[in-house]
């Protein structure tokens, strides 16, 4: 069996049923117990030896430009979050 050597995040999608706290910030940059979400889960995979991590972002998605310096990280962009958040609406 091959080692596991990249991992995704999804971290593109407004959720409604945190508000109103997702209107400041994605859940994904929530503070749980000191630690930031994403950041937490990136520190795992890093100490799991995974270095090659994407993530996918959308809503409010300048918020998580930071990653991509601190952490090395390389961004997808999901333009289409909202039309895809609409559709599943219906």
């Amino acid at each position: 069996m091959g080692l596991i050597k990249n991992a995704i995040i999804l971290a593109a999608c407004k959720l409604d049923r945190f508000a109103p706290f997702t209107y400041e910030k994605p859940k994904g940059l929530f503070c749980v117990k000191g630690d930031v979400l994403i950041e937490r889960q990136i520190e795992q995979l890093h100490e799991s030896g995974i270095n090659e991590i994407y993530v996918v972002v959308g809503y409010m998605k300048e918020k998580f430009f930071y990653l991509e310096q601190k952490y090395g990280v390389k961004l997808l962009i999901n333009n289409q979050f909202v039309q895809n958040l609409q559709r599943r609406n219906v």
